[in-house]
């Protein structure tokens, strides 16, 4: 069997043509001879190439009429997510920005200076801290003279313990 020929059955042999005894003989050969059995694989593999081929290159041409539809640009410029003002700002202005900020702070602390603010001994905290000192000082006065007193009334507690109350009898009566 000729090259030719063996195609034309081949292709046959794959689209259903065959039929009846010839069928039979020709899947005999396909059994029988390896040489043909790979050539059938082989021209499957193609046949599917082909496919493949024809529907990506229907796929560019339909994808190409839509966009010939389409105008991208306007699209592009419709779905592109733009940033809000306040980014916009930042991008355009942040370096002044950056400036009127320094400014500003450098400005405040002068001011705090100058006026006083930065003094460590601020009168209304010296009043107070005398007031502090001077109500620590009378309630140590006052625990002296608690603990003085309470010294005193148990040194008077234990004489009184070691005397004796002495015996009496009556009916208590006069």
């Amino acid at each position: 069997m000729s090259d030719k020929n063996l195609l034309e059955a081949i292709d046959r042999y794959l689209n259903g043509e065959m039929q009846g005894e010839e069928l039979v003989r020709f899947e005999e050969l396909r059994r029988t001879n390896a040489d043909v059995a790979a050539q059938i694989a082989e021209h499957k593999a193609f046949i599917a190439a082909l496919k493949h081929y024809g529907e990506r290159t229907n796929l560019e041409s339909r994808l190409n009429a839509i966009h010939d539809e389409i105008d991208v640009n306007t699209l592009e410029e419709e779905l592109l997510i733009k940033p809000n003002w306040l980014v916009q700002m930042w991008r355009h202005h942040h370096s002044k920005i950056s400036v009127a900020a320094s400014i500003a702070i450098f400005a405040v602390l002068i001011t705090l200076f100058f006026t006083g603010s930065f003094k460590k001994n601020d009168p209304g905290y010296v009043q107070l801290r005398d007031k502090i000192e001077k109500v620590e000082r009378t309630a140590d006065a006052l625990n002296k003279k608690n603990a003085n007193l309470t010294n005193r009334v148990n040194a008077v507690n234990a004489v009184l313990k070691n005397t004796n109350p002495g015996s009496f009898r009556g009916t208590g009566f006069a």
